[in-house]
């Protein structure tokens, strides 16, 4: 336990699941520290625009705030009077991240420190503007900050940070190892009482977003690392970091059970569970184990990441019989070529239809992501992807198909450079509030982006119709069009603002009716109901 307790202010932004800030809290309250973690907006506010038009506010897509949103996070500041402030985020929020830390400074002395995905891959960045990065894993790391703190110790040969020294000279830190016993953590901290939700101004102790899956949903890590080192992705960076040897890591089956178990008995809404793990679970034999312990133990509903290349029958079949609701698998691109030499994803097309195949054909809902907008890609690239797309099984859903994001310090941003695409102009300026580029918009990249969203409609707009529309000059130079019927299909398939289908919601909420109906207080008020209207009548 800690000597004496430090007051530590963790900070989210537009993410209220935030697991690995949770689970620093959890470890710092088990070392006996008090502990409160801000969620500065929440997922479902992603891409609004709740700051544009504010002189004071922040709006940079997908992050906005209003001033009124920074004044409600001042003022937590100057009630908690932390002693350390960490903050984590990836590289869409660097920008806020860089803004929020600037206000922050006129209502409290206390060292902020970055961590997270962006501040590990870019950590001469976040040292200009940040007291301390963490690169990699923090656990250990904040442990020794906040004992530091507490016995009023200087921390800038704490290891895993990257700081500046008195001259200015950015120091970067010894590394840690991977923390390989994953079992030691503590469970993910999701206890209201000290969390604070600021949205619209305002600091609201306890709440949650009233739209957030959390409300019936609950998310975790099976384990921690991806297999895989694709070149757009930070876990190529980190596997770079750390070594692929130990990079992958898996917690025991009983452990992962009993933090679902006592989520439930924590909130008993719980309906729903996430895993969130890069590509969930690579060992067959902790797999079987598993599903189950998982059937006999929790018995609900689950979503996952799937990949293509570890997808069998076998593992399918597993996920089936456990209770899979359905799973993401990224599929990126259809072209070989694109997939091998780019984004190093050595998985060939059939076997990428043979997984979609066997997760269909198990009755498993199956959610694509693509990649487009790629400078890489040829026109025969993307008629590969488009051909593949259209091979694809029946009732699969597409992602809002993605433009390709080019990363600060990830191999994808170097493969670029080196195709000379700078100097000739095809991408974007860098954006300094996100640390990536893309390449620039062009009608050529609207129309494949739209077209490829067309191909989870092919039953409705016909195969052949689609594969025509890719031969037409005039829709080529007039994607609005294509977009146009990609947004009309959307909005009659789904619900408005969501994936959801609103088939399925249909159902959801018959069956809601139905479990309502079997609740003996609601039988007695639609009997009152019915006697009543009898005697109105």
């Amino acid at each position: 336990m800690a000597r004496q307790p430090v007051r530590i202010l963790l900070l989210a932004f537009f993410d209220e699941w935030c697991l690995g800030l949770r689970t620093l809290s959890a470890v710092l309250k088990r070392e006996g520290h008090d502990v409160r973690l801000a969620i500065f907006r929440g997922m479902s506010e992603m891409h609004d625009s709740a700051g544009e038009g504010d002189p004071d506010g922040y709006h940079h897509p997908p992050a906005s705030a209003t001033n009124a949103d920074f004044d409600a996070l001042i003022n937590v500041v100057r009630e908690v009077k932390p002693d350390l402030i960490g903050m984590g985020f990836c590289s869409n929020f660097f920008g806020l991240a860089r803004e929020t830390t600037r206000r922050m400074r006129s209502a409290t002395e206390a060292p902020i420190l970055w961590g997270g995905a962006d501040p590990t891959v870019n950590p001469d960045l976040g040292v200009q503007y940040a007291d301390a990065v963490c690169v990699g894993e923090g656990e250990a790391a904040l442990v020794e900050i906040a004992e530091r703190i507490a016995e009023k110790r200087p921390f800038n040969d704490v290891a895993n940070l990257c700081m500046r020294d008195a001259q200015g000279e950015i120091i970067h830190n010894a590394r840690r190892p991977l923390i390989t016993e994953l079992d030691a953590l503590p469970w993910p901290d999701f206890d209201r009482q000290s969390q604070i939700y600021i949205t619209s101004g305002e600091a609201r102790a306890g709440a949650l977003p009233a739209v957030s899956s959390l409300h019936d949903s609950y998310p975790l890590l099976s384990g921690r690392g991806c297999p895989f080192s694709c070149t757009y992705c930070c876990n190529s960076h980190l596997r770079e970091l750390y070594g692929a040897k130990h990079y992958v890591r898996q917690r025991s089956v009983d452990n992962v059970i009993r933090e679902i178990e006592q989520a439930r008995k924590n909130s008993p809404g719980i309906r729903h569970v996430e895993f969130h793990d890069d590509v969930f679970s690579i060992d067959m034999e902790w797999l079987q184990e598993w599903a189950g312990q998982y059937t006999q133990r929790i018995g609900l509903p689950f979503s996952c990441y799937s990949h293509p290349a570890t997808t069998t029958a076998e593992r399918v079949a597993i996920l089936k019989r456990a209770g899979v609701s359905f799973t993401i698998m990224g599929v990126q691109s259809g072209s070989e070529r694109i997939l091998r030499e780019i984004y190093k994803r050595n998985t060939p097309r059939e076997r990428i239809l043979e997984a979609a195949r066997q997760i269909r054909e198990a009755g498993i809902h199956l959610v694509i992501d693509l990649i487009s907008a790629n400078p890489f890609e040829t026109e025969e690239d993307r008629r590969a992807t488009l051909d593949l797309m259209l091979q694809m099984p029946e009732g699969f859903m597409l992602h809002e198909v993605n433009r390709l994001c080019i990363f600060r310090n990830h191999p994808i941003s170097d493969q670029m450079i080196a195709a000379g695409f700078e100097e000739q102009g095809i991408l974007e300026l860098w954006d300094e509030d996100r640390n990536m580029r893309g390449a620039k918009d062009s009608d050529e990249h609207r129309f494949w982006i739209a077209l490829l969203s067309l191909t989870e409609f092919k039953n409705e707009l016909g195969e052949i119709n689609i594969r025509q529309m890719a031969d037409d000059p005039f829709l080529r130079q007039h994607p609005a069009i294509v977009e146009g019927i990609s947004h009309a299909m959307i909005d009659a398939r789904y619900l408005p603002g969501s994936r959801k289908r609103r088939d399925t919601r249909l159902h959801e909420l018959e069956a809601e009716l139905l479990r309502l109906k079997g609740s003996r207080i609601v039988r007695y008020a639609l009997r009152l109901r019915e006697i009543l209207s009898r005697r109105t009548a």
